[in-house]
């Protein structure tokens, strides 16, 4: 079975970005702009189901709901700037004012 690669994945690093240089790139990939939560996250949404949302201390997190190991369930997995899973909460990725 061939793996499937997410738009998360496949953006490039937004370390160092302004948030208007990130808010393009995110964008010339198909995210689309959807809304501000009401905690201040910016979020993103991408029509394979990939979410970016950026916090208000600037992190980026990107998000791509999968299924668990045994199918039950599906969870937001969590990806960093290079496009690998990841297990922490935090993605260390940060963009500037």
């Amino acid at each position: 079975m061939e793996k499937i690669i997410w738009a998360v994945q496949k953006l490039k690093s937004l370390k160092w970005k302004t948030f208007k240089e990130a808010k393009k790139l995110i964008e010339k990939i198909w995210f689309k702009y959807n809304w501000k939560t009401p905690w201040w996250y910016d979020k993103f949404k991408h029509p394979d189901g990939s979410e970016i949302q950026i916090r208000p201390n600037w992190e980026v997190v990107r998000t791509k709901k999968v299924w668990t190991s045994d199918w039950t369930r599906k969870f937001p997995q969590r990806y960093n700037e290079n496009g690998k899973a990841i297990d922490t909460h935090n993605s260390w990725e940060f963009i500037i004012r």
